[in-house]
């Protein structure tokens, strides 16, 4: 393994024993293609990173990335933000979707039938489409929330720093097998939100 490649090993094991995230057990390091910028993936002990940004950064700013990227990929915190801001209410939509069908149902030779079951299958479709767009927004969220707490770990600073880098470098890259789909934030909106986040230690 390289010797760089080795270091960022070792910040991101010292990152998941922070985060209490050890069963993570990042080894080695594999630099991909289908990854956006500033993504990070560690599975079954890789730690996959862009390989837009290889030698691009030092071992040392590599590290508010990989805190970042280990408290989004937590499936506690992914989970719980998806189950209360989607799956709670779409489960309550559809058991509304059901009693409502259930009494239009019951209808079935009034004049207004049609119009009634018209009128409630397009309200459901507009509300999942409505709930569709806020798990988007939500797990666009979810990278904001993620960055605020590396930054707690790591440093504000360090971290707008290496946001800043990247960003300058104007790698506007859209992945194959992603492309439109990506909901992530691109660099320049998580220096931004981060920049504007007067609640971290350091801010203005």
């Amino acid at each position: 393994m390289h010797p760089e490649d080795q270091r960022i090993v070792e910040y991101a094991r010292e990152l998941c024993g922070q985060l209490n995230k050890t069963k993570l057990d990042p080894r080695t390091v594999s630099w991909v293609d289908r990854l956006p910028i500033t993504r990070i993936v560690i599975f079954r002990g890789v730690i996959m990173l862009p390989r837009l940004l290889m030698g691009k950064l030092s071992p040392e700013e590599w590290k508010p990335l990989l805190a970042s990227s280990i408290v989004y990929n937590d499936q506690k915190f992914l989970f719980g933000a998806m189950f209360r801001g989607f799956f709670l209410p779409m489960t309550a939509a559809v058991f509304a979707l059901v009693a409502v069908l259930l009494v239009v149902l019951r209808m079935s030779k009034s004049p207004l039938f049609q119009e009634l079951l018209f009128t409630t299958v397009a309200g459901y479709t507009v509300f999942s489409l409505f709930m569709m767009r806020r798990l988007f927004s939500t797990m666009r969220n979810l990278y904001f929330v993620a960055d605020a707490k590396a930054a707690e770990i790591v440093g504000r600073e360090s971290f707008i720093q290496v946001l800043a880098k990247i960003d300058a470098l104007n790698l506007h890259h859209r992945p194959r097998f992603i492309g439109r789909w990506n909901v992530s934030p691109n660099t320049h909106q998580r220096l931004e939100k981060l920049k504007e986040d007067t609640s971290l230690p350091g801010s203005g």
